[in-house]
């Protein structure tokens, strides 16, 4: 797993939740390698109510293909796309949160994160000839684009982030 913290605007001014929450990710591999068809991955999300192609499912989606792809590119696995292959997405702390702040949290800035964790954990296959740990006390900000570039984060977002993660 891996912290990740919120922040989003209001109406009047930026909220953070003030605290860190956890995402935690499994791949489960549900078949074995096939020579004709290529396998889009199933994303199930746990203790999480996105709605429908929400910014936090989008950049789930894009975090778990540029996750992929550098699998394939940079860990040494080919043909990783032929399996057919299970993401489940947790994020357990949510239920302790107001419902009215997991209403308001976009999960938008999770996308390297979740693209870092997808990495490790695609990592820790028998199939990779190379792995990707990531150290404690790592944090990831940052919004992945179709294209798999790490967008800016807004200034003021990431002092709130800070604070939120210093003082959790």
């Amino acid at each position: 797993g891996l912290p990740l913290v919120s922040t989003f605007e209001s109406d009047t001014a930026s909220f953070s939740t003030g605290r860190v929450v956890t995402l935690e990710a499994r791949l489960i591999l549900t078949g074995e390698w096939s020579l004709r068809r290529k396998h889009e991955p199933a994303v199930h999300f746990e203790h999480i109510s996105a709605e429908p192609d929400s910014p936090f499912e989008r950049q789930v989606f894009l975090a778990i293909r540029e996750a992929e792809r550098t699998a394939s590119s940079k860990l040494g696995i080919r043909g990783f796309q032929r399996i057919p292959r299970e993401y489940r997405i947790s994020l357990p702390d949510l239920a302790s949160l107001p419902s009215a702040s997991i209403g308001m949290m976009s999960g938008g800035s999770a996308g390297l994160a979740m693209t870092a964790l997808a990495i490790s954990i695609i990592g820790e296959l028998d199939l990779c000839r190379k792995s990707r740990h990531i150290p404690e006390g790592t944090a990831f900000t940052g919004m992945i684009d179709e294209m798999g570039n790490v967008l800016p984060v807004a200034g003021h977002h990431l002092d709130e982030k800070v604070r939120s993660a210093f003082f959790s």
